[in-house]
């Protein structure tokens, strides 16, 4: 189960709370966590940020971490869809190899984002003094997205699709080839992004290299 459903993030009992309050907080929470990291972000600044009050912030999340937890689900909602792509019944080579495009494409489109870039840096420089928080950021962040691309494997395979006896050490696999040396020259600020035609051809080939070590003919 995921870290935000273990913290309790979701909505406490009693009266109902203020949505327009709660996306507040959450946008600021964004912001301030791309701007400090983690460790400088504090509950004052995001409720400054918000224009809210810190015992607000607490009516709706219970510490700093579930909200951590929050904008991490927020940042990465889409990729829910994408990964029930293939849900339901038979499908072809080209639906599976077109879902897996799909999720390979938004997911470089993601973290090669500056601000994902930099939070990942300061979640590396910063993981020696701050367990909690960099445990919520691999849990909600980077798993998350690994399980989701393993449910989606998983699906093509009960499909007949794939030959594989664990999708999610594929999904390993195919995020490795996608993300490959560049992530580590990102990281590093040691070269320039990507184009968006360079990723998807990176993303293609990938796909195309997997389905064929899997079994499906491309």
């Amino acid at each position: 189960m995921e870290t935000l459903e273990k913290s309790g993030v979701g909505r406490s009992p009693g009266r109902p709370k203020d949505d327009s309050k709660r996306s507040a907080i959450i946008d600021a929470a964004r912001r301030i966590f791309v701007e400090h990291g983690p460790t400088g972000a504090t509950i004052d600044a995001i409720a400054e940020a918000a224009g809210v009050s810190r015992v607000t912030i607490y009516s709706h999340f219970e510490n700093k971490e579930c909200l951590m937890a929050t904008v991490l689900h927020e940042e990465t909602r889409d990729f829910g869809a994408l990964s029930s792509a293939l849900d339901g019944g038979d499908r072809s080579r080209e639906d599976v190899r077109d879902a897996l495009v799909a999720f390979g494409c938004s997911l470089l489109d993601f973290v090669e984002q500056p601000h994902v870039i930099r939070s990942g840096r300061m979640m590396i420089g910063q993981a020696h003094s701050m367990s909690a928080e960099t445990k919520v950021f691999f849990e909600n962040g980077p798993l998350r997205m690994h399980r989701r691309l393993g449910r989606l494997i998983a699906s093509a395979k009960a499909a007949g699709a794939l030959k594989t006896d664990d999708p999610e050490e594929d999904a390993d696999f195919l995020i490795g080839m996608w993300r490959g040396l560049h992530h580590i020259e990102l990281q590093l600020n040691a070269g320039p992004p990507r184009s968006k035609e360079r990723r998807y051809a990176r993303v293609r080939r990938a796909v195309d290299l997997y389905l064929v070590a899997r079994g499906a003919e491309v």
